[in-house]
């Protein structure tokens, strides 16, 4: 009986460690879970701000080459709209300063070859090459835009 009682008590005690063993384990991994949710935390934080300075890069990169592209469109559009207006501008100065010289000449040939079909011809000529710019930066616009649809 003394042997049983012995392996008893043996088994009990054996048990009793066992159950808290298993305990601290418990209690350890209570701790432990709870510093994973603060460790998941701070990792929620960490992606969010991961998250929020690359939207932030990726729509400031975005911002900057959609504004350099349109920058450069506008620039070529006034440029071309410049030109034929320069164009038009300087025929009229020079058909006026013809007239001015033809003028101050007082020479009738002078003035029937320089007289007003010369000047409507000059203003139409002008005129059409401020269309001809102007349809020609249109074309190439939605050139363009076809261009960058099939990419």
């Amino acid at each position: 009986m003394s042997f049983t009682t012995n392996l008893w008590n043996e088994l009990e005690q054996f048990v009793n460690n066992l159950t808290r063993k298993n305990r601290s384990e418990e209690q350890n991994q209570s701790t432990s879970n709870s510093n994973e949710w603060q460790e998941g935390n701070s990792l929620k934080d960490i992606f969010k701000d991961i998250s929020k300075n690359i939207s932030k890069d990726i729509s400031k990169d975005i911002s900057k080459n959609i504004s350099r592209d349109v920058s450069r469109d506008v620039s070529r559009d006034v440029s071309k709209a410049i030109v034929s207006q320069l164009g038009l501008l300087l025929g009229l100065i020079f058909s006026t300063n013809i007239f001015k010289i033809a003028k101050s000449l007082g020479s009738v040939a002078f003035r029937f070859t320089v007289s007003r079909p010369s000047l409507v011809l000059l203003v139409a000529i002008t005129c059409f090459s401020a269309k001809y710019f102007t349809e020609e930066s249109q074309s190439s616009r939605s050139k363009n835009m076809l261009m960058l649809k099939n990419n």
